[in-house]
C-alpha cells in the first residue's frame, strides 16, 4: 500500500457493478464469520493451553507480548507475516487462534494511516486524493469490521477485548467500531 501512496492517487471507480461486488463481498464475509462461530460450539474448551493475551496486528517484536511472557503468562501474536487479515485465508488463521487457545484477552492495535489527523490534510490538496483516500478507506475497513466481530467474540464469552489508538484517530467515529467505543474505557497514554 505504500508503494501506492508514493505514486500518487489513483482515479476513482465507481457505479452499480462495484457497489454489487461491494455488497456480494460483505455478504461473503459475514457468512464466513457465522460458520466460524458455528464451529466454535465443537471447540467449547481451548485446545491447547489457554493464552492470556492474543496480539492481533502485532509487530514481531511488541513490547506487549514480551512483557506478559516476562511476567509468566502465555501470549502470542498475530502479525503481518501471519498473513494479510484483509484476506479469508489469514482470517481463518486467526480463527483457529482464537478456537484453539480462546485467549483471556485479545489486544488489537490495527493500523491507523489512513484515520491520522495526516490523512484529513492530505486528503484535502485535491479531488483525486480525496477519492483515493475514501477508497484506501473502503478497503481498510475490513479490519474495523474484523476488530467489531473479535469484540463481540471476546464480550460474548465474558473475555477481555482492547483497541488501541491514536487520540485523534477518526477510525473511533467509524459506526463499525461504535460497540466498541460505546462500551470500552477509555485510556489515554503518553
Amino acid at each position: 500500500m505504500r508503494a501506492r501512496l508514493e505514486q500518487g492517487p489513483p482515479s476513482a471507480s465507481t457505479g452499480p457493478a462495484t457497489e454489487r461486488s461491494q455488497q456480494a463481498y460483505l455478504q461473503a464475509e459475514e457468512s464466513a464469520w457465522l460458520v466460524f462461530q458455528d464451529s466454535e460450539l465443537a471447540y467449547g474448551l481451548p485446545k491447547h493451553k489457554q493464552l492470556d493475551l492474543l496480539e492481533v496486528y502485532a509487530g514481531q517484536d511488541s513490547r506487549l507480548t514480551i512483557a506478559v511472557r516476562d511476567a509468566g503468562g502465555l501470549a502470542e501474536r498475530f502479525t503481518l507475516a501471519d498473513g494479510d487479515l484483509t484476506t479469508p485465508a489469514a482470517q481463518r488463521r486467526l480463527c483457529k487462534m482464537l478456537q484453539d487457545h480462546q485467549p483471556r484477552h485479545v489486544w488489537v492495535a490495527p493500523e491507523c494511516k489512513l484515520w491520522s489527523s495526516w490523512t484529513s490534510l492530505n486528503q484535502s490538496r485535491s479531488p483525486q486524493h480525496l477519492a483515493w483516500y475514501q477508497e484506501a478507506r473502503q478497503r481498510d475497513r475490513a479490519h474495523l469490521r474484523l476488530c467489531a466481530r473479535l469484540y463481540k467474540w471476546q464480550v460474548d464469552r465474558g473475555r477481555h477485548f482492547h483497541l488501541e489508538q491514536p487520540a485523534a484517530s477518526t477510525m473511533l467515529k467509524e459506526d463499525t467500531l461504535s460497540p466498541i467505543v460505546q462500551n470500552c474505557h477509555q485510556v489515554l497514554v503518553d
